[in-house]
């Protein structure tokens, strides 16, 4: 049976394991909430898990870090599948609202009277229009549907979906149509 300052000690090597583990996600980008919220994750999949430990198999220190490195990578797979699935937008928001501000209505951005949206509807058509094949049918779809979805219908992996967007934008933006307050 074991004590509780060998549990403390167990329990903090396992705490050492779990920041380690969260540096090297801050590095690939992950949000202070996000770490947060995985480092709960983690230590509470280690306290469910502890007792599960069997000297037979192996040392502590490797139960514990193969324990919080496969939930670690479990979760960031979740993460990644998840953002993965979320529609992009071809072109950046113009509404960029302050912390303090409410949110912009649509309304509100687009101060322009009818014929100039009309002409811009025009515009755009004419951009969409003169892109090759491949790229008209990313911007028909890229509003409405997740990366990954426009990526295993055509057959490329989603880092070429995105390249296309960045061809879309570059589309666009030549021929004046990008950002707000970018022209």
């Amino acid at each position: 049976m074991t004590t509780n300052n060998e549990l403390s000690e167990m329990d903090a090597y396992a705490l050492r394991c779990i920041k380690a583990c969260i540096r090297e996600m801050r590095r690939n980008g992950m949000t202070p909430e996000d770490c947060d919220d995985l480092t709960q994750e983690l230590f509470l999949k280690y306290l469910e898990r502890k007792d599960g430990f069997d000297p037979a198999r192996g040392s502590y220190k490797t139960f514990v870090s193969c324990l919080i490195r496969n939930r670690a990578a479990s979760l960031l797979g979740q993460i990644r599948r998840t953002s993965a699935r979320l529609p992009l937008c071809p072109l950046p928001c113009a509404c960029k609202a302050s912390p303090d501000d409410p949110a912009p209505e649509p309304s509100d951005a687009i101060e322009e009277p009818r014929a100039k949206s009309v002409d811009l509807t025009v515009e755009v058509r004419r951009v969409v229009g003169s892109l090759p094949a491949r790229l008209r049918h990313v911007a028909s779809r890229i509003t409405t549907e997740p990366a990954i979805e426009i990526a295993s219908e055509m057959g490329v992996s989603r880092h070429r979906v995105y390249q296309l967007v960045a061809q879309l934008r570059s589309a666009f933006t030549n021929a004046g149509l990008g950002p707000v307050g970018a022209q």
